[in-house]
């Protein structure tokens, strides 16, 4: 929870643990891992765009209407955190994709499985 102006939002801490050898650095993983979760843009890190992290973090905002969710990547001792903040546009261009997903493959692969 947290209070801005007397507003109150609400969110959550996702949390992935990365496992590597003690000495890795993100940087490192960046260049070895070919889809790491992040990557470093005007030398900064972020969580990738197009991760299946990022659109799990847009998806449960959605879907528990969160204001935000924090992503905590740890590694060893080194911790990162980024905030999303939730989008609407970006929800509905997710959440249109899972729902075709859902009816156009998903169900129809169970109702034939019965």
């Amino acid at each position: 929870m947290k209070k801005t102006n007397n507003i109150i939002s609400y969110g959550i801490l996702e949390c992935k643990c990365v496992y590597v050898e003690p000495s890795a650095t993100f940087d490192d993983l960046i260049y070895v891992r070919e889809n790491f979760c992040l990557e470093r843009l005007g030398g900064r890190l972020r969580l990738r765009p197009g991760h299946s992290y990022y659109y799990q973090m847009i998806t449960l905002m959605g879907i528990l209407k969160l204001d935000w969710i924090d992503i905590c990547i740890m590694k060893n001792e080194d911790i990162f955190i980024e905030r999303f903040i939730h989008d609407e546009n970006v929800w509905y261009t997710i959440k249109e994709k899972l729902t075709n997903f859902f009816f156009k493959f998903f169900l129809p692969e169970i109702i034939k499985s019965e």
